[in-house]
C-alpha cells in the first residue's frame, strides 16, 4: 500500500492587531462582558420598574383621593343596555 500525503494549502497568517494568530483567544474572554451586560441590564430593569411602580402608585393615590373628596364630579349614569350604539 502507498499513502498519497496530501498538504493543505500555504495560507497567509491571520493579521491581529494585537500579535498572535488569533486563533490563541479562544470563546472565554467574550463571556465576562456577556454576564457584564446582563446584570447591568437585569439591574437597570428592575431600578426602572421600581421607579415605574411607584410612579403609578402615586398618581393612581392622588386620583382615587380627589375622587373621594369630589363625588359630585363622578356621577354615575345608568348602565347602557339596550342603547350600547
Amino acid at each position: 500500500l502507498y499513502w498519497i500525503v496530501i498538504s493543505p494549502p500555504n495560507l497567509p497568517p491571520t493579521i491581529s492587531l494585537r500579535g498572535g494568530s488569533g486563533w490563541e483567544r479562544g470563546t472565554g474572554p467574550g463571556v465576562h462582558r456577556q454576564v457584564l451586560m446582563t446584570t447591568l441590564g437585569f439591574c437597570l430593569g428592575y431600578y426602572i420598574k421600581r421607579y415605574s411602580n411607584y410612579y403609578y402608585a402615586e398618581r393612581d393615590r392622588e386620583l382615587f383621593s380627589y375622587i373621594k373628596h369630589h363625588p359630585e364630579d363622578f356621577v354615575e349614569k345608568g348602565t347602557l343596555v339596550g342603547n350600547a350604539f
